[in-house]
């Protein structure tokens, strides 16, 4: 047993030996590693100090082209006209302005505004718009608009003008021609601004500001044309079931004609224009008297107003002069998109 143990301690001597000599290998190794990792951590810094760099002179050509841009925003006019009409894109090309570009811009600049209608919700809303009344003006049908737009541009021979009720209350506009609206000056309104955009676009006119300066000036004249008629009949003391939007939905029927008359001059030129909105104005005119004529008139006749009296003449000026700015304003608002 004694020479056994000899053994095995020898051999387990000589094993120690060699996991010494193993051990004294794998600190080495590890020395190795830690100095290239040393290495490595320290060379790190200095690698990320030069993306570091890189991304500031990145940083500074992207601010320099931003203000750029917004230059070029607030001087819309003078670099669309240098460009004729164009804006640059990337390696310096030039791209058109299309009817993408211009729904964009329409959606940016009234993108705030249906937010703000979105958060306050019905009941807010209903504070300060009688939503349930303008129901009433919505309830069309596409053959209400078809019978109402051939009613608009040829307004001669219609026989009957009186809007018909219901109870004491007005039929829906969907089952009667002569009631009004507001679903087609809606429509005819946008209509006019896209053929707006469309019209200064041959023309290498087109900028999004141009495009705002057309839309806000036509909502300008057509709250102005509204309140002023509101004012004349308080001032001329007429007693009348015409509610302010009866009269925004009367004032708006002229963009059907405004929009005939631009669609000529696109296809026909000057001439077309012309002849095509003469007509248009014409139309206008007769339908907006024989409206507002029996709207007016019939109160007179229900109050005992004598038909030569001074007050039924006042009634019968108001509304010829109503009927008369509808052709000035659909010149004024038309003629200086065709050139």
């Amino acid at each position: 047993m004694g020479k056994k143990w000899e053994k095995s301690r020898r051999e387990n001597g000589k094993k120690c030996g060699k996991n010494r000599k193993m051990g004294k290998k794998w600190e080495k190794i590890r020395e190795k590693w830690r100095k290239k990792k040393a290495k490595k951590i320290g060379k790190k810094p200095e690698k990320w100090g030069k993306m570091g760099e890189k991304w500031e002179k990145n940083g500074e050509k992207n601010q320099k082209k931003w203000e750029k841009r917004g230059n070029m925003e607030k001087n819309g006019g003078k670099k669309s006209r240098k460009n004729g009409g164009k804006i640059r894109g990337r390696k310096g090309k030039r791209r058109e302005v299309g009817w993408a570009g211009l729904y964009w811009s329409v959606l940016v600049r009234t993108g705030p505004y249906w937010s703000i209608l979105v958060r306050t919700g019905p009941p807010q809303l209903c504070r300060w718009l009688p939503v349930g009344r303008l129901k009433y003006y919505f309830a069309v049908d596409s053959v209400y608009v078809g019978r109402k737009l051939r009613l608009l541009l040829f307004p001669f021979r219609h026989p009957d003008w009186q809007v018909r009720y219901q109870q004491d209350t007005p039929v829906a506009p969907r089952f009667d021609v002569n009631a009004p609206d507001l679903y087609i000056p809606a429509m005819a309104f946008l209509t006019y601004i896209l053929l707006a955009g469309l019209a200064l676009g041959t023309q290498n006119r087109f900028s999004p500001d141009s495009l705002g300066l057309v839309a806000s000036s036509a909502l300008a004249w057509l709250l102005l044309e509204v309140l002023s008629v509101l004012l004349s009949l308080y001032l001329v003391t007429v007693s009348t079931d015409l509610t302010p939007i009866d009269l925004l939905a009367f004032a708006g029927y002229k963009y059907v004609g405004m929009i005939v008359g631009l669609l000529a001059g696109l296809l026909l030129g000057r001439a077309g224009y012309y002849a095509a909105l003469s007509w248009c104005c014409l139309s206008s005119f007769i339908f907006t008297i024989r409206t507002l004529r029996l709207k007016l008139l019939s109160e007179a006749a229900a109050e005992g107003v004598p038909v030569r009296g001074a007050r039924n003449q006042l009634r019968m000026y108001l509304t010829t002069a109503i009927g008369a700015a509808q052709p000035l304003l659909m010149y004024w608002l038309t003629s200086h998109l065709l050139r």
